[in-house]
């Protein structure tokens, strides 16, 4: 007999379906049949062993028994005798054959469990007829107002906790601040005599009463007419006056006394009824000069011309040749430049808010003008000596820092 484990057993039982399929071979049928005879053979021999056994246990003892009884005192109360042919055998024998045994401690545990589980049901049933009592049934909910009262309510509760909140941060915000504070706009008033930046300037209009008070600024053609003639001239000032200006005044007077008579004027001879306000700047090391100028009382649709003047002799005294900027019939003033330029038409350039020139400096002239005199510099204690505020750049006006 082979010890084999009952797992190994029932595992190899239920593969003989597999096994014994309607395409298995002979021979396997053939082992089949006498596996499942030698298992009949087994069991029979397990089921021998088991009746054995019952019926090697000890018989029971006498002490088991009911007591004897006296039959001389109690002949009267002795039960019925029964006939042996009713007697059922298979009971004694089944009560004959049964062991008695204690009961073993399992069984006492699972009579413990038993008993526990049935006070927590009844324990269970208890809570939920309770909680069953306390529940309200066949409940009916009326909505009063409707839906869109619903939704005001609920909007008006909302703006009354953003307001909290709005007001909260308010309060929270202004802890520790100053309240009731009146400002007032002070007027700023422009210092005369402050330093502009190039685009400031170039944006700045010259004030009217700069230019009268200045006794050699160029006069429009009413405004000469009705000067009073000087009482006289002396030689040295006599010596300032440029003769281009002489020539053009004398032009004009002869054009204004024309027109007042009714005699048409040349029509080429141009109108100086604009402004221009400018900033040269010579770039000695590149050898030309930049000028940033905007003009007023521009004709419209008419595109601006530059043209450098040619030299008098004046120029070399004053320091440099004289630009004219033209608009249609309009011509501005001369303006000085810084060096010597070459005479002719120049391209002027439009930016975004001004007008610009490049200009070439004459080679020929600019040794000249080197070798001129010119102020010694300032050394380092005439400069505390003089007590300056601020410093600008001699060609552009710049402040320098």
């Amino acid at each position: 007999m082979s010890h084999a484990g009952p797992s190994d057993l029932f595992a190899m039982l239920k593969r003989q379906p597999d096994i014994l399929a309607s395409n298995a071979p002979p021979v396997l049928v053939v082992e089949a049949a006498l596996l499942w005879s030698r298992i009949d053979e087994e069991l029979e021999k397990i089921v021998a062993m088991c009746k054995e056994r019952t019926e090697n246990l000890p018989r029971c003892s006498i002490d088991s028994l009911p007591p004897q009884y006296d039959l001389e005192d109690y002949e009267l109360d002795t039960p019925p005798e029964y006939h042996e042919s009713g007697v059922r055998t298979s009971i004694d024998s089944k009560s004959r054959n049964t062991p008695h045994s204690p009961i073993p401690a399992s069984r006492q545990m699972d009579e413990k469990m038993r008993l526990d589980l049935e006070g927590e049901l009844e324990r269970m049933l208890d809570l939920l007829g309770k909680a069953s009592g306390r529940s309200l049934r066949n409940q009916s909910v009326v909505l009063e107002g409707g839906l869109p009262g619903r939704l005001e309510r609920a909007r008006q509760k909302d703006l009354a906790k953003r307001d909290a909140f709005v007001e909260q941060l308010a309060n929270h915000s202004g802890a520790g601040r100053l309240h009731g504070q009146d400002a007032a706009l002070q007027p700023r008033a422009k210092d005369p005599h402050a330093l502009l930046s190039l685009p400031e300037f170039i944006r700045e209009a010259v004030p009217p009463a700069s230019i009268r008070a200045d006794p050699q600024a160029m006069l429009t053609l009413p405004e000469f007419v009705m000067e009073p003639p000087p009482a006289r001239l002396d030689d040295a000032d006599s010596k300032f006056i440029s003769p281009f200006f002489v020539m053009t005044t004398i032009l004009l007077v002869e054009i204004w006394i024309q027109q007042s008579r009714g005699v048409n004027a040349l029509p080429s001879v141009p109108s100086v009824g604009f402004e221009v306000n400018y900033v040269a700047r010579n770039h000695e090391n590149l050898h030309h000069v930049l000028v940033f100028f905007t003009v007023t009382s521009a004709t419209p649709g008419v595109d601006l011309e530059a043209e450098v003047l040619p030299p008098y002799p004046e120029s070399h005294a004053e320091g440099g040749d004289r630009l004219i900027v033209t608009s249609g019939p309009r011509t501005s003033l001369p303006l000085l430049l810084p060096a010597r330029i070459l005479p002719g038409k120049q391209e002027v350039r439009v930016q975004s808010s001004h007008y610009e020139i490049k200009l070439t400096v004459a080679t020929g002239l600019s040794a000249e003008i080197a070798n001129e005199d010119h102020p010694p510099l300032l050394d380092a204690v005439q400069l505390p000596a003089a007590h300056p505020t601020s410093f600008i750049c001699a060609s552009c006006s710049l402040p320098v820092v």
